[in-house]
């Protein structure tokens, strides 16, 4: 049946084991178990026949997966997955094993809902089901397990297995933390070592000079560690080092290797049975002899073994079809290589027919195979164009240059792919010199002249694309063997080995061999003659202004090595450099020729632009943190006068030269956008860089500053104001519904200078359709939270003393907000109604029986306020609040849209006929965006009903209708601050940006999934909806999986401990600070892990089973959960994003995506506002964790955690200053935090490197500097617990039960990690695992607020 319809084979198995299910149960009641254990014993057998049929396998896979993995053999389960290439079952089987079979004779009758995973015996409150995983595999099993996600491509997977489970030497995991970093090298002689050590060489390797310098060796007893390694480890080593050889070129030893395991018999490579799997070294052997010379006589002879032999050449074809494509190529057979090419696409076919769409990795290693086989058929295309004993050499250049324009993404995760489009370009264009004549000239040059110089670029071009790749070692290699055939006087090759040998020093800033080399290399390149491809243009030329900027970058990278006594002066050569470099005319040609010259040039000149911008940010930053004389300020020489010299100085030097990258675009260009909130904070101190702005800002495209375009508004008030209100007034022109609500915000905040400024915008944003837009908006927020908005502000102002601000507030903004515009009909309702009068809404209804309530308790005007004490006013509020919110309860579910405002109604009614403004669709503004570079999407209408959702707020879903035939969704936010949501957003997408550009990480799609926020007013936002995504909470607590009951218990038991530590004192605050001085760790973890004991531990992982639909789904959704939960925690510590608790996660049911989400606590504001502080960095509970079994997780999130961080350190002047213009905004949120900070703060109980700012600064503002200083510090390094006891001490430090938490924070020296190092400058893989061990420490869960629930 299977292999007639595998679909219809599945369906009878759902149905064949719904009934077995049915029979089990009635079985076990009567006390038999015989047809279930029958099942399982003809399952096993079925996979002791070794199937093959993928449909069949299928099938069997289903039943195994219906009953936890089945009582199968791994090995079997393992190897049929393999010869059907089901994998993804496969290992889902495996792993289904692993955790619920560990002892299968006490399995009980399985469940007809596979989703409820009711599975096995022995829960009371978890729906007969396991607390914890089980995980008791053997080293086999693993080893099985491995195997299979090998075949799936899943490196990452198989790197954890191996470190984890399979790794008893030390050496194991110092390599394969180097192939997680790229370091093949490395990697590669710390296999050597393992593998000479293992078989008794003890002789210690030397370190390869060329990657690692140095005089420093490895010792294999050290990596040893006086282990015997496992079998499945050595088995490891040997194979990753095979890997290694590959990537680093060294054939004749994978050559000498596959000759080892065969005996010389190359017939071995084509036999396939249990002991013995030749396949493995099909293509190590075929690239082995086709990358060597000399031994390409022997491929040969293979080959045309292979043609008399269908099995091998079957074999041959399928493992090596591009290099045997190749083969017939360098042989001059080139219709052998069109027959071959056209058989290699017939292979890729196959395989990719015959893959998952969800194999993600597979399918991008499938894909590899295209390129170079579309290049050879070029090349056959381009001779079989020709009469014979001609050449095209014009043909062959372009050709060329079309292939140095195209080299594979970061995204690969090896270098394998680079690697093999450079082999096969360089083996064509040999072909190429066997098959035209080498001495026919054109242009001057032989053929063979112009055939060794495409080589050359061909090799360059490789080298650079492997070092984007961050295969560093991989580049090294290939460069050096160019380097060594075209000597050390080639300008392009000494070109290409000065930026890698930079990219160098920037992945290892530590090892002086680098810099010993970079300094010999630039003194090369001041000896060597240049051959400028355009002398006509002199100094203004593209190679020119090349050379400039390379020894440019090369002698600022010098002057950043530890303990260099010539640091000023390389830092003045280098600024000399820059300026001459960002200094070069650009003149736009006429011809082609000379506007791809000139787009060339202008690159360049951008490129330089941005660096020395960057470098004069770098001596600011330092003569600032100095607070005088930088040790690297240029004292003397040339770089000092061209900076002393300058009359606008660095400030405004970077300012100009920061703008001009942003003016002539490209890569720089975008880099350079990112830069605009550091350069709003320079103007605020520096009028020559206010006067350079309002020289240069003209130059630069509009929608560059767009994003920005709320922090520019909120500066209009503040001495760059005056610098920044030509811009806006454009922006305003250009862009005015973009600003309208991000003026109306900031308005509010302006003093006598920003209201003057802001005159001259208000014309220009003067939009009645804005207006009753706004309005419309509002009357969406139901009374009660509008009035609880407002209550906030008013006793702000009554508690501080000012009843006359307080009573301003409510006449002109309260009263009419709640009462006076609902009375009238107000404007929008009016406009939206004609003449029929004030529509029946919800709020007019409101505030006909509401007005007299109000006179009552404040007047009309506010005039009652004036008399009332801070506590007679909080208690004429509360009754209010309780009668309002009395009356909009219940108003949930879904609600006919005109009965909160018939504005929309009557829009969507009119807006096709409009003729006047047109309501451009709702969008936030990113760096990333194309807002104002295409038309806007503008609004046609609404949908008719809202969905009011049940939370607090009363938040509503409203449908926009665009015209572009789109729906958008948005979640209308009333009586909440949002403008802190768009800023995390905004930051996030920053973020985002930094991660792209880093080879890793984008290699792992390392992203944050980001919304639009567009805040309103200070009270209403809207918040784009997120479509197919569910909250987090209700995830973990369906009671399909979680019942009900489960919770309570935990929640019961959790609450009790908290009251017997804390005592049962009214306000929680005091309540945990007295469990943190009395609860001992060993209580505290005892506790959570009874509390865990009411809940089960895969909530999440069986949601994800459930909404996966197959092994398939489940296992990208895993990946994708993955990545997402690494790259949120990394963002959101960074970002200071607290209040982590399961209502502030989404989980995209289609990809397993987390999505973060409602950002009220951020910027350390968890830490050092909440009366409990949050201690951990990030959410990681143990539900969190569970979703990655039966991996270790923290294992598993390690390395993708690294590549976040690393990128987000990269990029620390660029979100230094975003965070900085972020924080700085006239926020209310800062200044009710100031005031609830400096309240608890006591001189002399803080510690003195508490604050880095004076005593005599205002107390927001040193709030202010905290937390920037505290962001600032987790990109530097600085001891994660270090962090937040600093963030603590302000509030806490006073206390009594400091020390205490102290001691908590800092963990214990034989539980935690993090209790191990100290520093201020932690490398990145420490400074990940001290957070992860934070983050999961039992005694930071165990106490955390019952709300965040620690223990789901």
């Amino acid at each position: 049946m299977a292999s007639r319809d595998a679909a219809i084979a599945q369906t009878t198995v759902e149905a064949v084991w719904h009934s077995i299910c049915d029979s089990a149960e009635e079985d076990s009641k009567g006390g038999q178990g015989h047809i279930l254990e029958g099942l399982r014993s003809a399952l096993g057998q079925c996979f002791e026949q070794q199937p093959r049929h993928a449909g069949y396998v299928g099938c069997l896979q289903g039943f195994a997966l219906a009953d936890r993995g089945g009582s199968v053999s791994v090995k079997r389960a393992a190897e049929a997955a393999q010869a059907s290439s089901t994998l993804q079952a496969g290992a889902l089987q495996v792993e289904e094993q692993m955790l619920f079979k560990a002892d299968p004779a006490e399995a009980g009758p399985p469940s007809k809902r596979r989703a409820l995973g009711n599975r096995t015996k022995g829960s009371s409150t978890g729906g007969s089901h396991p607390m914890e995983p089980t995980r008791k595999a053997d080293a086999p099993t693993w080893g099985a397990l491995a195997e299979v996600y090998a075949q799936l491509g899943q490196d990452d997977l198989v790197q954890v297995i191996y470190a984890k489970f399979l790794s008893r030497c030390p050496g194991s995991g110092v390599a394969l933390q180097a192939l997680t970093q790229r370091k093949v090298d490395l990697a590669f002689q710390v296999y050597q070592a393992l593998l000479g050590g293992a078989a008794g060489v003890q002789e210690e390797q030397p370190m390869d000079t060329d990657t690692q310098g140095g005089e420093q060796g490895l010792d294999p007893g050290k990596l040893l560690g006086g282990a015997e390694p496992l079998k499945e480890e050595e088995d490891m080593w040997f194979r990753q080092q095979l890997r290694c050889m590959e990537s680093l070129g060294m054939w004749e030893d994978v050559l000498s290797i596959v000759d080892d395991e065969t005996g010389n018999d190359e017939g071995r490579l084509f036999v396939q049975d249990d002991a013995w799997d030749g396949s493995q070294y099909i293509r190590p052997f075929v690239r082995a002899c086709l990358f060597q010379p000399v031994e390409r006589q022997r491929l040969g002879k293979l080959v045309q073994q292979a043609a008399t032999d269908s099995h091998m050449s079957s074999m041959l074809e399928s493992s090596a079809a591009v290099e045997i494509a190749a083969q017939a190529a360098i042989s001059r057979q080139w219709d052998r290589c069109q027959a071959l090419i056209s058989r290699g696409w017939g292979v890729f076919r196959e395989k990719w027919m015959g893959l998952n769409p969800l194999s993600n990795a597979r399918r991008l290693q499938a894909l590899a195979s295209l390129q170079p086989l579309a290049e050879m058929q070029e090349v056959v295309a381009l001779l079989g164009s020709l009469p014979a004993g001609t050449v095209d050499v014009e043909g062959l250049q372009k050709m060329v240059q079309g292939w140095c324009q195209r080299w594979p993404s970061v995204q690969q995760p090896s270098a394998d792919a680079c690697l093999t489009v450079i082999h096969v370009r360089q083996l064509l264009l040999d072909g190429l010199i066997l098959e035209w004549p080498r001495e026919q000239h054109h242009a001057g040059q032989t053929v063979f002249q112009v055939l060794q110089e495409l080589q050359g670029e061909v090799m360059l071009g490789g080298a650079a694309c492997l070092a984007r790749q961050g295969f560093l070692d991989t580049a090294q290699d290939l460069l050096s063997q160019h380097r060594a055939g075209v000597g050390v006087g080639d300008l392009p090759a000494l070109q290409a080995q000065l930026r890698l040998r930079i990219a160098q020093v920037d992945a290892n800033p530590t090892a002086a061999w680098l810099y010993d080399d970079l300094a010999l290399e630039v003194g090369q390149l001041g000896q060597v003659p240049t051959r400028d491809p355009n002398p006509a243009k002199g100094p203004s030329s593209s190679l020119h202004c090349q050379l400039l900027l390379l020894q440019a970058e090369a002698r600022h990278c010098l002057s950043r090595q530890p303990g260099r006594t010539n640091r000023s002066g390389e830092l003045s050569a280098a600024l000399q450099l820059y300026q001459q470099a960002a200094g070069v005319k650009l003149d736009r040609g006429q011809q082609p020729a000379e506007e791809a010259a000139s787009a060339q040039l202008a690159g360049v000149v951008a490129e330089a632009s941005l660096k020395l911008a960057c470098l004069c940010n770098d001596l600011l930053q330092d003569k600032d943190a100095s607070t005088g004389a930088s040790r690297q300020w240029p004292q003397s020489g040339a770089g000092a006068g061209a900076v002393e010299g300058q009359p606008e100085g660095l400030d405004a030097m970077m300012l100009r030269h920061m703008m001009q990258a942003m003016r002539l675009g490209g890569k720089a260009g975008q880099e350079a956008q990112l830069y605009v909130p550091r350069l709003l904070s320079v103007m605020a101190s520096c009028q020559p860089a206010r006067h350079c702005f309002s020289q240069v800002w003209s130059s630069v495209a509009l929608h560059v500053l767009l994003p920005w375009a709320a922090q520019m508004l909120s500066l209009l008030d503040a001495p760059q104001g005056e610098a920044l209100l030509p811009p806006l007034q454009a922006l305003a022109k250009q862009f005015p519904q973009q600003l309208y609500f991000p003026f109306k915000l900031s308005k509010g905040h302006y003093g006598p200078d920003g209201q003057g400024r802001a005159g001259s915008l208000e014309p220009l944003l003067n939009s009645p359709l804005m207006e009753d837009w706004g309005a419309a908006l509002n009357d969406t927020t139901y009374p009660a939270q509008r009035w609880e908005g407002w209550v906030g502000r008013l006793s702000s102002l009554v508690a501080a003393g000012d009843q006359a601000a307080a009573r301003a507030l409510y006449k002109d903004a309260v009263y009419p907000d709640m009462i006076t515009r609902h009375i009238r009909g107000g404007r929008a309702a009016s406009r939206a109604s004609g003449s029929k009068g004030p529509p029946a809404t919800v709020n007019s209804a409101f505030a006909a029986k509401w007005t007299s309530k109000f006179k009552d308790a404040f007047g009309s005007e506010g005039e009652k306020i004036s008399g009332l004490s801070l506590r007679e006013f909080d208690l004429q509020c509360a009754r209010l609040a309780q009668g309002i919110k009395q009356e909009t309860d219940q108003v949930t579910g879904k609600r006919d849209l005109s009965r909160l405002s018939p504005w929309f109604e009557n829009f969507s009614q009119h807006a096709a006929t409009a003729e006047e403004e047109r309501l451009v669709m709702p969008h936030m503004p990113n760096v990333h965006s194309k807002l104002g570079q295409s038309p806007p999407t503008c609004v046609v209408g609404f949908g008719k009903m809202v969905d009011v959702f049940s939370s607090k707020q009363r938040p509503k879903k409203l449908t926009i209708y665009g015209d572009d035939f789109r729906k958008y969704e948005w979640i209308l936010k009333g009586g909440e601050e949002v403008r802190i949501d768009q800023r995390i957003e905004q930051l996030f997408d920053v973020m985002n940006g930094l991660m792209q550009r880093q080879p890793g990480a984008a290699a792992h799609s390392l992203k944050v999934c980001t919304y639009d926020v567009v805040p309103i007013s200070p009270s209403l936002g809207m918040v784009a909806f997120v479509p197919g995504t569910k909250p987090l909470k209700a995830l973990l607590t369906d009671p399909t999986l979680l019942p009900p009951e489960a919770v309570a218990a935990a929640d019961n038991r959790y609450s009790t401990f908290i009251l017997t530590k804390g005592g049962n004192l009214e306000r929680a605050g005091p309540r945990y600070e007295r469990m943190f001085r009395s609860a001992s760790r060993k209580e505290t973890v005892a506790n959570l892990e009874a509390v865990q004991s009411h809940i089960r531990w895969d909530s999440l992982r069986e949601a994800m089973l459930r909404a996966s639909g197959g092994p398939e789904m489940f296992l990208s959704m895993r990946a994708a959960y993955t990545a997402s939960l690494a790259v949120v925690s990394m963002a959101g510590y960074v970002a200071g994003v607290g209040d982590r608790h399961t209502d502030n996660f989404l989980v995209d049911m289609s990809s397993g995506t987390l999505v973060p989400i409602d950002f009220g606590y951020s910027f350390g504001t968890a830490v050092q506002v909440l009366p409990i502080p949050e201690l951990i960095p990030f959410r990681l509970t143990r539900q969190m964790t569970g979703a990655l079994q039966p991996h270790d997780a923290l294992a598993l999130l390690q390395a993708p955690c690294t590549l976040a961080m690393s990128a987000l350190r990269s990029g620390k002047d660029i979100l230094e200053g975003i965070m900085g213009v972020f924080m700085r905004e006239p926020l209310l949120d800062w200044q009710r935090e100031a005031r609830v900070v400096n309240a608890k703060r006591s001189a002399g109980a803080i510690a003195k490197d508490s604050v880095s700012a004076a005593d005599t600064l205002d107390p927001q503002d040193m709030h202010i500097n905290l937390k920037i200083d505290n962001a600032l510090q987790k990109l530097s390094g600085k001891h994660p617990a270090d962090i937040m006891l600093l963030e603590l001490a302000a509030k806490h430090a006073s206390s009594a039960h400091w020390k205490a938490l102290q001691a908590i924070v800092k963990g214990d020296n034989s539980h935690n990690f993090r209790a191990t190092v100290d520093g201020d400058a932690l490398d990145v893989n420490d400074q990940v695992q001290c957070l992860l061990d934070q983050a999961t420490d039992p005694n930071i869960l165990g106490r955390t607020w019952q709300g965040w629930k620690p223990y789901l």
